[in-house]
């Protein structure tokens, strides 16, 4: 009787024991999971926090090559290369003010008008014009018997110079179109069978510079060049110089109001070809001829040479003040073997004018197999001389538009042949990223977008 008594509150017991281990249980397995949240909560975070910590935008290839735009992907927000035009996949694209790749255009070339509305190229050896928001092209040349190539458009967007080339020959000429019209004709009497280059006069939007290349009638040992302006109007032809340097460069400036080119000749429009004294800059061990490759400062308010040293194989740069006429040397270098294939080009400027770059060729001691060879080299110098960074391996840069970074083309010899590379250099500090744009891409320009 006493045990069936006690029956209902040993179940009564047995079963709080049982609800108690089981509110434990519970208790555990809800604290494990909490621990499993917080920590994957607490990676979020951390993995937020580096995002943050890391410099903006530094995607790996593989994310970049993924991002191309299209209706499924997200680009990589990239601000810092804004306007950035380049290559690839067979298309012209760039980078928007937000930071992300667009399509640019279907073609190569990037040949804009001077508004950006327009594009023209060469196919299957015609012109073509293309509107770059309806896509309506048309065909500006329609031309069976003559190659068109090479066009370059005017400061006012209205006309283009080119190059044709007859069919079945190796001459080329000269080749003006008015847009609108569609009217073009061919520069003739130009002396010499090879075209070398041409260009329009800034200052004078009338006038074209066209520099072209052949033998001397009179002594056929004698390569030279001739340089003329041709007005477009009057079609008049001008003769700047007829025994220009055959290997030489021609500095056309916004508005200094006058050419530039090898051994120390500047022309000036209303008075004719001179020579550089350099006595006039106080540069007195210097002979006018020494003064090659000349550039201007994007302002015009500055003209940089090269001066082929005497008696030896370095080359300086130095620095004119049009204005002043004060010149200084900033940087003396040894370009390598100095022949025809490895002259070092005209230097260039950054566009706030504030640095310099120049390339040549480099004593290499390194060589994998203990060889003694040259490798290129490229120098980035501050325009008072005061910094220089070099750069093994380089051969050309591009800068952005506010001057604060810029892209190294690189050419580094391989196992196999040479390999091309592209690296995004910060001025200044001169760190560098090599993943900030597909595997593959060629960039063609880099632009100022408003």
């Amino acid at each position: 009787m006493k045990s069936d008594k006690l029956m209902p509150h040993l179940r009564v017991l047995i079963i709080g024991v049982i609800l108690f281990m089981c509110s434990l249980s519970l208790a555990a397995c809800n604290s494990v999971e909490q621990v499993t949240l917080t920590s994957a909560v607490t990676q979020s975070v951390t993995i937020t926090e580096t995002a943050t910590n890391t410099p903006a935008a530094t995607p790996t290839s593989t994310q970049i090559s993924n991002a191309i735009p299209s209706p499924t992907n997200t680009p990589p927000i990239q601000p810092e290369l804004a306007g950035l035009l380049y290559r690839y996949d067979g298309m012209l694209w760039i980078t928007n003010v937000a930071g992300s790749p667009e399509r640019y255009s279907n073609r190569l070339t990037g040949n804009f008008s001077p508004d950006g509305t327009q594009e023209i190229y060469s196919f299957e050896g015609d012109l073509w014009l293309v509107d770059v928001v309806t896509n309506e092209r048309r065909n500006l040349t329609d031309t069976p018997n003559v190659q068109e190539t090479g066009p370059k458009w005017s400061n006012d967007g209205l006309r283009i110079i080119y190059r044709g080339n007859y069919s079945g020959t190796y001459r080329a000429n000269v080749w003006f179109m008015d847009i609108s019209s569609t009217e073009s004709w061919q520069l003739e009497n130009v002396p010499y069978s090879s075209l070398k280059e041409y260009f329009w006069w800034p200052e004078y939007p009338d006038e074209i510079i066209v520099t072209s290349l052949g033998v001397d009638p009179e002594n056929p040992f004698n390569e030279k060049t001739i340089i003329i302006a041709v007005n477009i109007r009057t079609r008049e032809q001008t003769v700047i110089d007829d025994n220009a340097y055959w290997l030489g460069s021609l500095a056309i400036p916004s508005d200094a109001g006058f050419l530039a080119f090898d051994h120390g000749k500047l022309y000036y429009w209303n008075s004719g070809l001179e020579y550089l004294n350099p006595l006039d800059f106080g540069l007195d061990d210097y002979e006018s001829n020494q003064f090659v490759s000349p550039t201007f400062s994007p302002d015009g308010e500055k003209l940089l040479w090269y001066l082929n040293e005497q008696d030896s194989r370095e080359i300086s740069i130095v620095i004119i003040d049009i204005e002043t006429q004060i010149a200084k040397i900033i940087h003396r270098f040894d370009p390598g073997i100095i022949d025809v294939a490895n002259w070092p080009g005209p230097p260039s400027w950054s566009p706030d004018g504030n640095w310099i770059f120049s390339w040549g060729l480099r004593e290499d001691f390194d060589g994998s197999d203990g060889s003694i060879g040259f490798a290129d080299s490229t120098w980035v110098i501050s325009i008072d001389g005061q910094k220089t960074a070099e750069f093994l391996n380089g051969r050309n840069i591009i800068w952005s538009p506010d001057s604060t970074q810029f892209i190294l083309e690189y050419s580094i010899y391989e196992e196999g042949g040479y390999r091309d590379s592209l690296s995004l250099v910060e001025v200044g500090t001169w760190q560098e990223r090599e993943d900030f744009l597909p595997p593959g891409s060629r960039v063609v320009d880099w632009i100022l977008l408003e």
